[in-house]
């Protein structure tokens, strides 16, 4: 889907489902990563493979679609080239992740850009993936059911 490979995943050393994820790599040698696990949270990662990153240490970022005003956010080192950045269950969020332009990200003094480019069908598909393994999610927990 446009600049995007996405697909299942299972539970390291497992075949038991964890997770759908679709990820874009971008000239800056960022890859972004839009993530929706098997409980239906989602979540936006970053990968640098020169990061040196201590797993499980947290980091302070901000995010900012469009002209929206800043995000503060927690980023959490996943791998010694990754972090995941949990989002709010909320569908207004995810409707500006999915109609948006383009994502500023501000960590550790730097900024990122990254076009959001198909996160129209992206983000949808992600979710259809994970209903594929888990069934529909309750509407109460569901953040994405006014995106579809």
């Amino acid at each position: 889907m446009g600049n995007w490979s996405a697909g299942a995943y299972s539970v390291p050393g497992s075949m038991a489902f964890d997770h759908c994820a679709g990820a874009a790599n971008y000239k800056s040698g960022i890859t972004l990563v839009f993530a929706v696990s098997r409980t239906f949270q989602w979540s936006m990662g970053l990968y640098n493979q020169s990061w040196q990153l201590a797993e499980g240490s947290t980091y302070q970022v901000n995010y900012a679609i469009d002209s929206s005003g800043p995000t503060l956010a927690k980023a959490v080192a996943i791998g010694p080239s990754q972090v995941e950045i949990p989002l709010a269950p909320n569908v207004t969020l995810f409707q500006r992740f999915m109609h948006g332009a383009q994502l500023r990200v501000n960590a550790a003094s730097q900024n990122f850009a990254f076009d959001l480019t198909n996160t129209i069908e992206l983000l949808p598909d992600l979710l259809r993936c994970v209903e594929n393994y888990v069934g529909t999610a309750p509407a109460a927990n569901n953040p994405f059911v006014a995106g579809r």
